[in-house]
């Protein structure tokens, strides 16, 4: 699966709508979403299914954000942008066809705190 970048020529004001609509999505994955491991393997149809943080799906795209906001230089915080390189990578490595751990959760949190502390 290819991820597109946002276009080179992104202005201001789409910026600022890239850091709002990314900071609604995390504070709503770190907040609204279930860190519990589920007792079997999540099936689509399964009673929320979507709100579990332990898909794989959810991971990737936190990942796709992270690398928007940091190629937009919408991330100033070095700090931040550091720990939004350790996350990529680790979902870069990571086989998601596996089941999801309580590190994997663990780390999904932490970075979606950092995320919404440096985007506030």
């Amino acid at each position: 699966m290819t991820m597109e970048k946002p276009p080179e020529n992104f202005e201001k004001s789409d910026r600022e709508e890239l850091k709002k609509e990314c900071l609604v999505k995390f504070v709503e994955y770190r907040h609204g979403y279930i860190d519990e491991l589920p007792p079997h393997r999540l099936m689509p149809g399964d009673e929320n299914y979507h709100r579990y943080k332990c898909r794989g799906n959810l991971f990737a795209g936190v990942k796709y954000d992270i690398s928007n906001l940091i190629d937009e230089g919408i991330l100033s915080d070095p700090a931040a942008i550091q720990k939004g390189r350790e996350y990529m990578d680790y979902v870069a490595k990571r086989d998601f066809s596996k089941f999801s751990t309580q590190e994997d959760i663990d780390k999904i949190n932490e970075i979606l705190d950092i995320m919404i502390k440096s985007l506030s």
